[in-house]
């Protein structure tokens, strides 16, 4: 079996969500120097395309630490005669072009179930379906019905005021969405759910909601070589890390992280898993969830998004293998030019600072960094550093 690509096109997956083939955002792919995260996400034999040269000596380091990882191709170059098959970080027609254009194979599920796999109308339905749908939750084809959301969305008196959010149902990380709050609707966020539903016919509306932790549950829709039945693989479970504002920050990752209410959380990620199969839809799957606080009790909502395609989750995972027993790490994505007061990782401890990509050459770029821990109190303190 040849050995695959893996290309990183997070900045044209959300504009060909809507329209496939066409990059309407007319934004670069990766914005955030965000391709060499890839690396951990392939094995020998591997690589990854990226848009500039990768220093050697950075990829001696990452090599000693024994990590598997695909190495750097900068776009351009002629590629290893090995390399047969392209693997996007998200299914879309420009990447199916792209392997056309490089002479390699590509295998996904059509355009219009990624687009139904990753729109929160789905995962809306799908809670409406599992009887797990939150108060309040409303899926908006108009002014008028946004308006009555707001009137009608149940609110905990004690506390004040009342908060809201609206999203697009095609956006991705985080982004395209309005928050507010009271009862009335501003007019800024009237104009922005005119021209989302413009463009897509839907918003979601949900009352916020104070977010103790948040979970992501990593799975792989296998497909059987012979038979074409799908597998639902279940790869593991991180912790979201974010910021007040919901930007994405890492991921935790080990044995020593504590799942709450774990096996509900896996079979609803399952159900969800299986669902996909059932549409048509295979490859990288991971289920956000998350952990709100109220006044007595906590509880958990097993299904906030679907994110059907690679996730810096998924890369997450492939860093457990640099643990050390029964240890936990933080993976995150660090402003460039960042002086951080950490030691180095050891390989033979297993405990350090790792950089997973090298040092980004743009101001608005990231560098992925791994901290590997013993215990919990190590990585607090770490994260004191780590964390903005």
């Amino acid at each position: 079996m040849g050995n695959k690509l893996f290309v990183f096109n997070g900045g044209s997956f959300e504009s060909e969500l809507r329209t496939p083939g066409v990059n309407s955002s007319n934004s670069s792919d990766d914005p955030l120097g965000l391709s060499t995260c890839l690396l951990p996400l392939g094995s020998k034999g591997d690589r990854v395309l990226v848009d500039r040269s990768i220093p050697e000596e950075f990829l001696q380091g990452l090599q000693k630490t024994g990590l598997s990882f695909a190495l750097p191709t900068p776009r351009g170059n002629p590629l290893p005669p090995r390399i047969e098959h392209l693997v996007p970080w998200g299914a879309s027609v420009s990447m199916r072009r792209l392997a056309s254009s490089l002479g390699l194979s590509f295998v996904a599920p059509d355009p219009k179930i990624v687009c139904w796999a990753n729109s929160k109308q789905t995962s809306h339905q799908l809670e409406t379906e599992f009887d797990r749908v939150p108060d309040g939750s409303h899926l908006i084809t108009s002014i008028e019905e946004a308006q009555k959301a707001l009137r009608d969305a149940p609110h905990d008196s004690s506390r004040n005021p009342f908060l809201w959010v609206f999203k697009s149902v095609l956006g991705v990380a985080g982004r395209d969405r309005s928050l507010g709050r009271g009862r009335d609707l501003p007019s800024t966020t009237r104009k922005w759910i005119e021209t989302v539903l413009t463009r897509d016919s839907l918003v979601l509306f949900e009352p916020w909601v104070d977010v103790e932790r948040e979970f992501s549950v990593q799975m792989e829709i296998l497909l059987d070589p012979e038979t074409s039945d799908p597998k639902i693989q279940s790869l593991g479970t991180t912790e979201l890390l974010t910021g007040a504002d919901g930007r994405y920050l890492g991921n935790r990752v080990g044995s020593l992280l504590p799942i709450p209410e774990a096996t509900r959380l896996h079979q609803v990620a399952h159900q969800v898993g299986c669902r996909l199969a059932s549409r048509g839809y295979w490859g990288p799957v991971g289920i956000d969830a998350f952990l709100t606080r109220g006044a007595e009790e906590t509880n958990l909502r097993p299904l906030v998004e679907i994110n059907a395609r690679f996730t810096m989750g998924r890369v997450a995972l492939q860093m457990i293998s640099l643990l050390p027993p029964s240890g936990i790490g933080t993976w995150i994505l660090s402003p460039s030019k960042r002086s951080i007061p950490l030691p180095p990782y050891d390989p033979n401890t297993r405990i350090g600072l790792l950089a997973c990509s090298p040092e980004p050459t743009g101001k608005k770029q990231r560098q992925a960094l791994f901290f590997s821990a013993r215990n919990p109190r190590e990585l607090a303190e770490a994260e004191k550093i780590l964390l903005p």
